[in-house]
């Protein structure tokens, strides 16, 4: 024998990425969702740390789903300015800025990729040999 041949069908390659790619969308929609409730968790943390008030901004951090997406929003609770996350984050002529959303993010960014790159492996794991 002086050559080796391997034959590759594609429709089981085909139906592995099927199955693949709705085991991951299971996968990932978790992570999503976690990753979400920790971003609010750190960003009232870090709100409640840098400010003084009633905590109703904090509290006003929101979680939830558009589709895909988990979306995570922080809005002036009640009767307060509109723009008071703008103003905490980002500082105004008077006062500090205070940052808490994006550092929130920032800080994230590394859990978030190490649990995508988890969650692939498990979905490719949980296909078995097919």
């Amino acid at each position: 024998m002086d050559a080796v041949t391997v034959a590759i069908e594609q429709d089981t390659i085909s139906q592995a990425f099927a199955r693949l790619g709705d085991a991951a969308a299971s996968v990932f929609d978790a992570i999503a969702r976690t990753t979400a409730e920790r971003l609010r968790g750190e960003m009232q943390s870090r709100l409640r740390r840098q400010t003084d008030g009633t905590g109703q901004t904090a509290d006003a951090i929101t979680v939830s789903k558009d589709g895909a997406a988990y979306l995570v929003t922080s809005i002036a609770p009640g009767s307060r300015a509109a723009n008071l996350p703008i103003w905490l984050e980002f500082g105004t002529m008077p006062a500090a800025a205070r940052p808490y959303f994006y550092a929130a993010v920032a800080l994230e960014h590394g859990t978030y990729l190490r649990d995508v790159e988890r969650g692939l492996q498990s979905a490719i794991d949980g296909l078995g040999g097919a």
